[in-house]
């Protein structure tokens, strides 16, 4: 990969890093593909995951007219990278000829009519049976080795970074259910402080996501400590363990 490739890699994992909660994910991996792979539309499709809403995600937002997208999902077994669970960057044109393509009822009612020729796609697991498929399509035909390669190097940030996103769903989720009598000496806002850190967020990162100094959630967490008779981020978080599922506990 040369160097402009590798600079677009690190910003796409920064991209894809950058969400802050689980339903504002997919746009940030759709900007993540931007990055990496030019193409004309970007996907990003969820499957058997209940927290994302809409599971389907397109950039341009509205790139596929209504008809299209039924098409689409119509003829979906049509499209060659269709239930094969691409574990490496595939294109379309990897397991077709043109012609062999151009023979099929997706393309002929869905991609010609959005002036697309060719889809490179990548499948992740998300765990407990969710999965996630990037794909980009263009008007020509094939993908070079870097695009490729590129792809294949952001799908364990995603996976990881997903992973986290659902752990400070899961922690944010378990101080929403608590009874008052059970974190009740703490404030609102250290309450919030804890769910990050449980999530495994810095303090920088919890300033960023809640508009406060880096300082000011020192000092939450300083309270924390004190009002949990805790020392530390790992006993402060474990708090918060009787609260939770056992899926979403650590280790788990």
């Amino acid at each position: 990969m040369s160097t402009s490739a590798v600079t677009r890699l690190n910003h796409a994992i920064l991209a894809v890093c950058g969400a802050p909660e689980v339903n504002a994910f997919a746009a940030h991996l759709l900007h993540a593909l931007r990055l990496i792979v030019p193409g004309d539309i970007r996907v990003a499709d969820f499957s058997g995951i209940a927290e994302i809403r809409g599971h389907t995600a397109y950039d341009p937002g509205h790139a596929i007219p209504t008809e299209v997208n039924a098409a689409v999902h119509r003829h979906l077994r049509d499209n060659p990278l269709y239930g094969r669970r691409n574990v490496r960057a595939t294109s379309i044109s990897d397991l077709l000829t043109k012609r062999q393509w151009r023979r099929t009822a997706l393309y002929g009612e869905a991609y010609a009519k959005a002036g697309q020729e060719d889809g490179l796609a990548l499948d992740l697991a998300l765990g407990h049976g969710g999965m996630l498929t990037l794909n980009v399509t263009r008007s020509a035909r094939g993908y070079s080795a870097a695009e490729r390669t590129s792809l294949g190097l952001l799908g364990p940030h995603v996976q990881a970074h997903w992973r986290r996103l659902r752990a400070e769903q899961r922690w944010g989720d378990a101080l929403a259910r608590s009874e008052p009598s059970s974190l009740e000496a703490l404030s609102a806002r250290e309450r919030e402080v804890l769910g990050w850190v449980a999530g495994g967020r810095s303090n920088a990162e919890i300033a960023t996501l809640l508009g406060i100094r880096a300082g000011t959630v020192k000092r939450h967490l300083e309270n924390v400590y004190r009002k949990l008779g805790v020392t530390g981020r790992r006993d402060a978080a474990s708090a918060l363990a009787p609260l939770m599922p056992r899926e979403g506990r650590r280790g788990d």
